[in-house]
């Protein structure tokens, strides 16, 4: 604080003017903590859609693995006994 000068005024900080910026200071770090709170929820959210994604796209190479091997096996067995198979009005031949 600085001495009182002659006017009769002295320099310094009343009480509210300190509540008044406490106060400030306080609303100023609760918005940013409600934003990092946000932003952390949020890429929990992208972590858990990349991860869900991850495993629907790893299900369907597997499915679609699980599909090609069991029509390479119908049609080995077709073509060993038949020489053609029919799917839907085309035929398909196949060298064995």
């Amino acid at each position: 604080m600085m001495p009182a000068t002659g006017n009769g005024c002295s320099s310094g900080f009343t009480f509210i003017e300190i509540l008044v910026a406490i106060v400030g200071i306080g609303m100023v770090v609760s918005g940013l903590t409600a934003g990092l709170a946000a932003s952390l929820k949020n890429t929990a959210v992208v972590r858990e859609a990349y991860q869900a994604t991850f495993i629907a796209q790893a299900t369907m190479e597997d499915v679609l693995l699980t599909r090609r091997v069991a029509y390479d096996n119908i049609t080995d067995a077709y073509c060993a006994s038949l020489g053609s198979l029919a799917v839907g009005g085309k035929t398909f031949s196949r060298n064995v």
